[in-house]
């Protein structure tokens, strides 16, 4: 059965090469100039591929520290800006959060496209860290900025900024996962790659959380308005900067002929690509949980706890353990696969939150050590996914003979927003139908729903992320076997 899905996987693949296709892959020279390379050579021969310098590899995660310090600064606390600083209601809140990011999930699909087309000295996806960056840093201090306005001005400008930022930051955030595929073709440093960027992208969770609240109060001098738009101010510029690193020292290598393909061509590719939607499932049970979760934090210890300067000492203890999964992920994935390495983080981390339910204002110190183990092992997965989704562009070329990196990570962001705009639209909708009153005390129901979703919510949601991941099917051999194949269809 396995060998004939083989077969006729290759016999549909190989009519569309043979009708619309005589594609070779191409590596760049350092010194300009290219050289085809014999795919089934790269597989079988260590170092056939080009090893990535630590240099680039460390250039290219700052990319994800610099997407972080804006996501993690919008997951943490852009609800919390919204209902008691700038003093929006949740229920505006709420649908504030899936309007703007089902938007921005419509846009990313535009965007994939844009950069599949896109042709320059810089590759396809480099160009748009640099001139995306001004974008990126303008909008993000906009977007924690309070301008003296009415209830129906307060929400209108609300709306626009938040469009804004998310349209700025996928412009520049988009092209830059693309990169994964096209800085190499090698399995295992593509997840070398993935885990290195989030090793940063959880260092800028340690930045944001460790040093937001303590800006806050100092910038602002007892005014919380004036605090978070200069704390949002420097972010955005070292965001900025950090962009810029990352466009001077990575270089786009992988390089494959333009095709143009009709859009059900693209989108056949994509629901045929079963281990692209096993990882992107995965990932949107796994950001729904990390949405939801990260949005009440901070409620959760004012409210619940009723400690609310704890918020900044579990924000960086739990950051600064999410750090260590990225770091022995590139192991476990080399001694267990990426699937079983996946699912065995995923677990620990559903088990590490179910627990935490049983922490309480008398045992806070449950509610620390349980998210710690969680913030650890819920890395895994997802520093293993991003390189996951990379190697799914080989097997859609494979399957289906087309190859579109900036549509199919675009299809990815856009299930990931999907996810993001679930997640923080339900805890606004919690708060608002559990009787949630900005700086109150709050109803026992209301209570309640910050206490689950802490977690039991985030811990239902990483057990539907496991299943998601168990049905991908793409090993090391398998991925192997299909770079042979794609070299031998182009010869």
């Amino acid at each position: 059965m396995e060998r004939r899905g083989v077969e006729s996987a290759e016999g549909r693949g190989r009519k569309l090469y043979q009708k619309r296709r005589t594609t070779k892959i191409i590596l760049s020279e350092e010194r300009g100039g290219a050289m085809e390379i014999d795919v089934k050579a790269a597989a079988n021969t260590q170092g056939a591929i080009p090893k990535l310098s630590w240099l680039e590899r460390i250039g290219y995660g700052v990319g994800d520290l610099s997407s972080n310090l804006i996501f993690q600064m919008t997951s943490n606390f852009l609800m919390f800006f919204y209902t008691d600083v700038y003093g929006i209601g949740p229920e505006v809140v709420a649908t504030l959060f899936f309007v703007t990011k089902v938007w921005d999930a419509i846009f990313d699909l535009v965007l994939g496209s844009l950069i599949d087309k896109t042709k320059s000295r810089w590759g396809k996806a480099r160009p748009y860290l640099l001139y995306g960056t001004p974008a990126f840093i303008i909008s993000g201090i906009l977007c924690f900025s309070t301008p003296d306005l009415d209830e129906t001005g307060k929400i209108i400008y609300a709306y626009i900024t938040y469009f804004v930022l998310g349209m700025a930051y996928s412009l520049v955030n988009i092209p830059y996962s693309t990169l994964t595929a096209r800085m190499t073709q090698d399995f295992q440093e593509r997840s070398l790659l993935s885990s290195v960027r989030m090793v940063f992208a959880m260092l800028g969770g340690v930045i944001i959380s460790a040093l937001t609240m303590p800006l806050v109060d100092m910038l602002g001098g007892g005014n919380p308005a004036k605090g978070w738009q200069w704390t949002m101010v420097i972010f955005s510029i070292v965001g900025g900067v950090l962009y810029l690193m990352c466009f001077m020292t990575t270089k786009e290598r992988v390089v494959v002929k333009e095709e143009k393909y009709r859009l059900a061509d693209i989108l056949r590719s994509i629901f045929k690509n079963k281990p692209f939607l096993s990882v992107s499932f995965s990932f949107m049970f796994g950001l729904a949980a990390f949405g939801i979760q990260m949005a009440v934090v901070i409620y959760y210890f004012k409210y619940y706890i009723g400690r609310e300067e704890l918020v900044t000492p579990f924000f960086t203890i739990t950051s600064v353990a999410s750090i260590l999964g990225p770091m022995f992920t590139p192991y476990l994935s080399k001694k267990m696969g990426k699937r079983n390495a996946s699912i065995f983080g995923g677990a620990i981390s559903a088990i590490a939150s179910a627990i935490s339910y049983y922490g309480g204002p008398s045992n806070v110190e449950i509610v620390f050590i349980s998210n710690t183990i969680s913030s650890i092992f819920s890395m895994v997965p997802i520093a293993i996914g991003w390189g996951m989704c990379a190697d799914t562009i080989e097997y859609a070329e494979w399957k289906s003979g087309v190859r579109a990196e900036g549509i199919l990570y675009a299809s990815f962001s856009f299930l990931q927003k999907v996810a993001m705009a679930v997640g923080s639209s339900v805890a606004a909708v919690i708060l608002a139908n559990t009787g949630y009153v900005a700086d109150a005390a709050q109803t026992p129901q209301a209570l309640e729903g910050i206490r689950n979703m802490m977690t039991l919510i985030p811990a239902a949601l990483s057990v539907l992320s496991v299943i998601a991941i168990m049905f991908y099917t793409l090993n090391e051999e398998k991925y192997k076997q299909i770079l042979t194949e794609l070299k031998s269809r182009n010869q």
